[in-house]
């Protein structure tokens, strides 16, 4: 079987767990209908899914941030985040 078979059958037994089989196959008849729109909607909410389960992560390891401070001094938004944990 080829690698890209594994890890797509891998990825839709993932989408199975997450969803549940009703709601997975809403989901994608929503994709269909709407297009970029639907897919843009259900990568948000995937990225959303990842973000709490980090933060949830971190929360057990008793992970809390001391200081949050942007990189740049030219306050663009663009610039990512420098987060100071302590234990």
């Amino acid at each position: 079987m080829k690698v890209n078979t594994k890890r797509r059958k891998k990825a839709r037994k993932g989408f199975r767990q997450i969803y549940g089989e009703n709601e997975l196959a809403d989901k994608m008849f929503h994709v269909i209908q709407t297009g970029k729109q639907g897919i843009d909607a259900v990568i948000l909410e995937l990225g959303k899914m990842v973000a709490e389960a980090i933060m949830e992560i971190l929360i057990s390891l008793n992970f809390h941030p001391s200081r949050i401070q942007r990189s740049s001094t030219h306050h663009d938004e663009r610039q990512p985040l420098q987060v100071s944990f302590i234990r």
